[in-house]
């Protein structure tokens, strides 16, 4: 039970780091067309 719930924790944390990423650089992209 609890190893199913580490591993949905774990694909929770990388979906969102990999989501993280992908603003960031899509912000990075706006700044860059600004300046």
């Amino acid at each position: 039970m609890e190893k199913a719930i580490i591993q949905k924790v774990k694909k929770f944390v990388k979906t969102l780091f990999k989501n993280l990423r992908v603003l960031k650089v899509t912000l990075d992209a706006k700044v860059f067309q600004i300046t």
